[in-house]
């Protein structure tokens, strides 16, 4: 009788520590998460229309709210090749979704033929309003 008593009270004390560690996080942001791909911002319609495989992205940063992507990818804005880090951040930072008629993601057979070498990884096309 004593060793039924010591297994109940040993079980009540467990589902008392683990009702007392289990909290709910108060601090969590109701603010919709935004995407920032190769500098361009990016809602999750247009993120998830992209579908990028795990090959073509060489960073992936989570800030707050704010998922940041570096892709491998050469990016083509309105016909223009942008082929530098520096290049990207110049034409692509103050892109957003609004602005953004279309992006595709072309692979990097059809690339190679476009661009050479440094298609290797593949392209977006990205098409402003």
């Amino acid at each position: 009788m004593k060793t039924l008593f010591l297994c109940c009270l040993l079980v009540i004390c467990c589902i008392q520590a683990n009702a007392q560690t289990i909290k709910l996080r108060p601090n969590i942001s109701k603010e919709p998460v935004s995407y920032v791909v190769d500098y361009m911002q990016l809602d999750s319609m247009l993120m998830s229309s992209i579908g990028f495989k795990e090959s073509e992205i060489s960073k992936i940063k989570v800030k707050k709210t704010s998922v940041i992507v570096t892709t491998k990818l050469l990016v083509v804005l309105d016909g223009q090749l942008l082929t530098t880090s520096k290049e990207k951040k110049a034409k692509l930072s103050s892109i957003t979704s609004d602005q953004i008629a279309s992006i595709e993601k072309i692979d990097k057979d059809i690339v190679l033929d476009r661009y050479g070498r440094k298609g290797s990884s593949g392209a977006l096309l990205v098409t402003t309003k």
